[in-house]
């Protein structure tokens, strides 16, 4: 598995430990290349310095300028959402579309910042693959870990890019803050 076919919904615990190890050798053989065309791109469109984008608190702001007018989404075709509505409860609202395939590969991305960002401020974390409780949803994800659970940036993107799509206000650096509480070295 590598990083472009990651599952849409994020679930790792289907897939065999064979597939779910190779989506971590992807993730740490990719995440430095990653990281510099994010940089680059997000310099070029919003005209600042590299430098400014140095994975600290303060570049989050820059990014969260920089992300909420690179969410994109796409509409759902019929097969697609009659898939996405029998996965849910009658009463629970499903939406007619997802991130697009861009968006998507942004939040691998900015997933991979937000995690840099938290081990640069906490030089004691470190990326780790969760592989302990199969059904948790952090299993096989890289993730970090934290004093009482882990951090799965990915996933946190991934929600934050959903409710700027639905048109609810969120930030990369609001989460930042919310989780660096959990940080207890």
């Amino acid at each position: 598995m590598n990083l472009e076919n990651l599952p849409r919904n994020l679930i790792l615990f289907t897939y065999d430990i064979k597939e779910v190890k190779s989506y971590a050798q992807a993730f740490f053989t990719e995440k430095e290349e990653r990281l510099q065309k994010l940089i680059g791109r997000i310099s070029s469109d919003l005209n600042v310095d590299k430098s400014e984008l140095d994975f600290s608190e303060d570049s989050l702001v820059i990014i969260d300028r920089w992300l909420v007018n690179h969410v994109e989404c796409v509409k759902l075709n019929k097969e697609e959402y009659d898939a996405l509505r029998k996965s849910f409860r009658p009463e629970i609202d499903v939406p007619d579309w997802k991130l697009s395939s861009d968006t998507f590969s942004n939040v691998i991305s900015l997933g991979m910042y937000l995690g840099e960002t938290m081990i640069h401020k906490y030089p004691d974390l470190k990326w780790e693959q969760f592989l302990k409780r199969k059904r948790d949803v952090d299993y096989g994800h890289v993730t970090i870990k934290l004093e009482k659970l882990e951090m799965n940036p990915i996933w946190l993107v991934n929600v934050v890019c959903i409710k700027i799509a639905r048109q609810k206000e969120d930030s990369i650096h609001k989460l930042f803050r919310i989780w660096e509480k959990h940080v207890n070295l």
